[in-house]
C-alpha cells in the first residue's frame, strides 16, 4: 500500500515512530560485525534450520556460521573482502 493512501493520522504517528527509532537504536553489532540484512537473514535461516530439526538454535553458533559463510561467498567471488569478526 501506498503512504499517501494511509490516514494523514496514521502517516504523522508513522513518522514520528520512525524518527525515534533512528535516534534511539543503534545497529546490533558483535565485535566488529554489524548486523546487515543479509546477515539477519543467515541468522534467521540457522534458527529456523535447527528448528525444523529439533536442535536449540543459539545466537552465538548462528552468527558464527553466517559470517563464516559470508566471508566464503565475498572471497570466492575473488572481491578480496571479507567480514570482521572478534570473539
Amino acid at each position: 500500500m501506498q503512504l499517501g493512501k494511509l490516514r494523514p493520522e496514521f502517516r504523522s504517528g508513522l513518522d514520528a515512530l520512525t524518527k525515534i527509532v533512528f535516534e534511539r537504536t543503534r545497529p546490533k553489532q558483535v565485535g566488529a560485525t554489524m548486523m546487515t540484512g543479509p546477515v539477519l537473514v543467515g541468522i534467521t535461516e540457522s534458527y529456523l534450520d535447527a528448528l525444523n530439526h529439533g536442535a536449540v538454535p543459539t545466537i552465538s553458533s548462528s552468527w558464527q556460521v553466517n559470517i563464516k559463510s559470508s566471508n566464503y561467498y565475498l572471497s570466492s567471488r575473488g572481491t578480496g573482502l571479507t567480514v570482521s569478526h572478534k570473539e
